[in-house]
């Protein structure tokens, strides 16, 4: 128990603490309460995911904030990270007709399915200098929205500082890092449980209302959509349809972006956004995904990106089978529909067999947040290196 003179000493603090003016500085961001935390020992959870080799890694380019920015302390120089997730990999392309036959069949089920998917980012020092103060502002699962999924569940493996609530509904975690030392690593977990299906979203009855429609019908960096070229676009196709016709348009512009463009991820476009694409007639996921919301947006169609995983070919994991994700981190698009909601589309792996335009095959697509969220942070001493390992299981819990 406590003596008088500690309490005593605690009701002055307890009174400094609630006197105006000494109140705790106020986020202007949204903040979002943090969940539970998750042993880095997964081996007693039913929906094991196991341990697997780092498979991709990024060394960022470490930039000086200033010639003169030095702790007094240290006299460390502090230094920034800033890594763009959407250039870490994606091999991803439309695979010939026969190969999707199983997806194609796969759309007609409507059972539900559960997934739990695992991100952790390895951090590493290979300098002999100690890393000190390491903070990093982490991309999180968004707060979906999406017809086709529902977030269940939510880990992290250390317990954030703060969650901001930015636009979109995508979230950014911050997290603070004990001291690295030279050689040595440590491992950031974020653990998630979604359930997922393919139902055909056309056919939804909701009466969704979008309550913030400017928001999504924007020029915004990479959806270029007042750019003359694709305004040239979206008026050639509101000549060919009823412009009053929303499905018929977002559809004319879905058949645009997956004729128009050719996968290559060698193409100088790749990675590059909507008019890149256009102009190069070429590009990865995020040009074909692009393409189409821009062009959306230009025709009047409220539309927006979403990041995630996805396979061209089977299920992202079997039961009992987690599944690397290398290579398959993915973008595909959504468009908005009154008295349906948000309807999903992927003018990259579509085909004549497998269209995927209204819904997603349940089980080859998980979504993470809506937009590329860069991760940002800052360290002094030491060198930081980021390696990503993203791994996939099924449950039935």
């Amino acid at each position: 128990m406590f003596g008088k003179s500690k309490l005593i000493r605690i009701a002055l603090i307890l009174a400094l603490c609630l006197a105006p003016g000494l109140s705790a500085p106020v986020n202007t961001m949204e903040q979002l309460p943090a969940t539970a935390i998750i042993s880095p020992d997964f081996s007693g959870n039913e929906a094991q995911v196991l341990a697997a080799e780092e498979k991709r890694i990024s060394n960022p380019s470490v930039e000086v904030t200033s010639p003169n920015s030095y702790d007094s302390a240290s006299q460390e120089e502090m230094r920034t990270i800033n890594i763009n997730l959407e250039m870490i990999s994606s091999g991803l392309t439309a695979l010939p007709e026969a190969e999707t036959q199983d997806a194609a069949s796969a759309k007609n089920e409507d059972k539900a399915k559960y997934y739990v998917l695992e991100n952790s980012l390895r951090i590493t020092n290979a300098s002999p200098a100690t890393c000190r103060g390491l903070k990093l502002e982490v991309p999180l699962m968004a707060e979906i929205d999406s017809p086709y999924q529902e977030m269940v569940g939510e880990e992290f493996s250390m317990q954030p500082t703060i969650i901001n609530a930015v636009a979109n509904g995508n979230r950014i975690g911050t997290f603070t890092f004990e001291d690295i030392a030279p050689g040595g690593d440590t491992v950031f977990t974020q653990r998630y449980t979604v359930k997922v299906d393919g139902s055909d979203w056309l056919q939804a009855q909701e009466k969704a209302e979008l309550e913030d429609l400017q928001a999504y019908l924007v020029a915004a960096p990479k959806i270029e959509c007042t750019a003359p070229e694709i305004q040239a676009i979206a008026s050639q196709i509101n000549s060919q349809v009823n412009d009053e016709d929303t499905l018929a348009l977002a559809r004319t512009a879905f058949e645009f972006a997956h004729t128009t463009l050719t996968y290559d991820s060698t193409a100088p476009s790749a990675n590059k956004g909507a008019l890149a694409g256009l102009q190069a007639r070429a590009g990865v996921c995020e040009e074909f995904a692009s393409l189409f919301v821009a062009t959306c947006r230009a025709s009047g169609i409220p539309a927006r990106i979403v990041n995630g995983y996805a396979s061209d070919a089977r299920e992202l994991a079997q039961d009992d089978n987690p599944a690397d994700l290398m290579g398959r981190r993915h973008q595909w698009a959504e468009f908005y529909l009154d008295g349906k909601g948000w309807i999903p589309v992927d003018p990259t792996l579509t085909n004549s067999v497998n269209s995927v335009f209204g819904e997603l095959p349940a089980g080859y697509y998980v979504a993470q947040n809506y937009g590329d969220s860069p991760i940002r942070g800052s360290y002094r001493g030491g060198q930081v290196g980021i390696g990503f390992e993203d791994k996939v299981a099924k449950t039935v819990n």
